[in-house]
């Protein structure tokens, strides 16, 4: 079973490889295994990956898991 949560130090976390090359899919089925929407890599949020990917959708649904996942954190909308 992969990881949802590993980083490399190229890549990232799955999580965020997927938001930023706008794979959708997979964005769902790593969130759905546990992937950590709240989580910074390299940087950046995982909202900032779904932006550079460039999928609104996906964007979208980044914001939702991240004010999902940790309500205290600001709103981003």
């Amino acid at each position: 079973m992969a990881q949802v949560g590993f980083e490399d130090e190229v890549d990232g976390t799955p999580l965020n490889e997927a938001a930023s090359r706008g794979h959708l899919a997979a964005f769902r089925a790593l969130l759905a295994a546990g992937a950590d929407p709240t989580d910074i890599s390299f940087g950046r949020s995982v909202v900032a990956w779904a932006i550079s990917g460039g999928n609104t959708q996906l964007m979208r649904e980044a914001i939702a898991a991240r004010e999902a996942a940790s309500p205290s954190l600001p709103a981003l909308h």
